[in-house]
């Protein structure tokens, strides 16, 4: 009679753990060897396996949180002409409805730090367009990020993955 008590098994579908208290052969549900917290039961070489669609869940949760650290970017002022200048979307309906009026409505913008600037609408458009291009940049860099995410191949990889600027670049 085969004798097991006190071995850790694991069970092939839920992974379950348990400790053997009766004697006998090993149900073939279970196995020994423990499971990964992404593996699957591969009967073929009855060994634990990289389940295929886990790289694919942490991929995904990568993506979300290089989605957080862009709209978070998009908070982030930009310095423009010496100053830092609101971008978030509230500021840039301000901004884009005067342009589409095509008048200033006083001859100052206030600016993030909340003092009053002296601004022309040609100016205003300059520092539309210091936004739009901040937005690019942040646009491009989440694009490669998740491009980058998707060619991992690894969980470690994906989990080690770092968002954000790349150290020699900043916003």
């Amino acid at each position: 009679m085969e004798n097991h008590k006190g071995k850790t098994v694991y069970n092939k579908q839920t992974k379950a753990e348990r400790k053997i208290t009766e004697l006998g052969p090993i149900p073939d549900t279970e196995t020994e060897l423990a499971p990964g917290p992404d593996d699957v039961w591969d009967e073929t070489t009855a060994s634990w396996r990289l389940d295929p669609v886990a790289i694919n869940r942490h991929q995904k949760a990568k993506h979300a949180e290089i989605n957080t650290w862009r709209d978070q970017q998009e908070q982030t002022p930009v310095e423009h002409d010496g100053h830092h200048w609101d971008t978030d979307a509230a500021s840039r309906a301000r901004i884009i409805s005067v342009l589409m009026a095509g008048v200033m409505p006083l001859d100052y913008w206030t600016d993030a730090d909340n003092n009053d600037q002296p601004m022309t609408l040609d100016q205003l458009r300059e520092l539309y367009a210091a936004i739009v291009q901040q937005g690019g940049r942040i646009h491009d860099r989440q694009r490669t990020m998740k491009a980058d995410v998707s060619a991992l191949t690894t969980i470690e990889e994906v989990q080690a993955y770092p968002v954000g600027w790349p150290a020699e670049v900043t916003a």
